[in-house]
């Protein structure tokens, strides 16, 4: 197997950047590794770190396709989708994994078609994460378990249908309490509480069953033992046993686990 690369947008529909005859073909990809800035403080002759920080990306390539059509469709899929995740699967010798990236588009150039037949063109993603493999639990009144091997904290994105009085999370680090967050609202049947802390997705919200969302983000709302430092986010640190149990009975939890590269 190859690796593989195409764009998902919000609505989880594929665009594949792997077909030339029906999509197109991406080659020559470049921006998959590690770009950081550090600073360093100067000892005598040596050099030692004080800073580093993670610097936001590009992701480059050329897209190649046949028809006028399929660079109209690609074209398309992303001026029609509010977000876009870049997707690639990594051909490991024990098994592929999909690994995901949010991106923006930066630039897609258009010229005409080469000597070749083809349509060939240079297109670039602003990276707005870093990768990640999402790993997606039931929930079902048992406590979820996970160690994240990944390189960052990992953020949660809980989901929790009503009827459900009073949404409730305890998160655990080797089994010692870390944080006991109860959310003092109703969710009828029909209605979602959502818990993201992704950082461009943060949000503590009831979904309506009109579509409409309620902001929970509220200290009227959210009840905690650690008031003095109001530590309201949950993110499962690097190298650590994390248990999450919830007082729902239906809903999903999803936990996105951060590569600086795969």
């Amino acid at each position: 197997m190859v690796r593989q690369f195409g764009l998902v947008n919000e609505d989880n529909l594929e665009y594949s950047l792997m077909d030339i005859e029906k999509y197109c073909l991406l080659t020559e990809p470049s921006g998959l590794g590690i770009l950081r800035e550090n600073e360093y403080g100067k000892v005598q002759n040596t050099f030692i770190p004080t800073k580093s920080d993670i610097q936001q990306g590009v992701f480059n390539g050329t897209i190649n396709t046949l028809k006028y059509s399929n660079f109209r469709d690609l074209v398309n899929f992303i001026e029609s989708s509010s977000k876009l995740k870049l997707y690639y699967v990594v051909p490991y010798e024990d098994g592929a994994r999909p690994f995901y990236r949010d991106i923006n588009i930066s630039t897609l150039d258009k010229t005409e078609k080469q000597t070749t037949g083809a349509i060939s063109e240079p297109i670039s993603f602003d990276l707005l994460t870093p990768w990640y493999q999402q790993f997606d639990y039931m929930l079902n009144g048992k406590d979820i378990e996970f160690t994240n091997d990944g390189h960052a904290d990992a953020p949660i994105l809980l989901q929790m249908y009503g009827p459900i009085t009073d949404p409730s999370i305890d998160f655990y680090v080797d089994n010692d309490l870390q944080q006991d967050l109860l959310f003092t609202t109703e969710v009828e049947s029909g209605e979602m509480f959502l818990y993201n802390t992704k950082e461009n997705e943060f949000c503590f919200e009831k979904i309506k069953s009109d579509g409409t969302s309620e902001n929970l983000y509220n200290f009227d709302v959210i009840s905690t033992e650690d008031f003095e430092n109001k530590d309201f986010v949950i993110r499962l640190p690097k190298n650590r046993k994390s248990r999450i149990s919830t007082n729902a009975t239906s809903g999903s939890l999803t936990i996105f686990k951060y590569f600086e590269t795969v």
